[in-house]
């Protein structure tokens, strides 16, 4: 289902984010002064990026579902109406 992949690749995003920045925190200790500065700036991007993605995937998600839902109550009234006229 298309909403559970996008969900999962929600995950998966997230999860590599935070596998990042715990392997950042280790490295930045490392680093000093205009280097520091430029490793912080340098991480921040692809974190930010992918907080955005996630965001926009569970986005599209919930859109997808609620969709299939607006479909689903569409069958169902069609499906009774069919049977009201088929009784008269």
């Amino acid at each position: 289902m298309a909403s559970a992949a996008l969900q999962r690749a929600a995950d998966e995003l997230e999860r590599a984010a935070g596998d990042r920045q715990a392997a950042a925190a280790l490295a930045a200790t490392r680093w000093r002064g205009t280097h520091r500065l430029t490793f912080n700036v340098d991480l921040r991007n692809p974190q930010t990026a992918a907080a955005a993605l996630a965001a926009a995937y569970r986005g599209a998600a919930a859109r997808i579902q609620q969709a299939g839902a607006r479909a689903a109550e569409e069958q169902a009234h069609r499906e009774r109406e069919r049977a009201v006229a088929a009784r008269a």
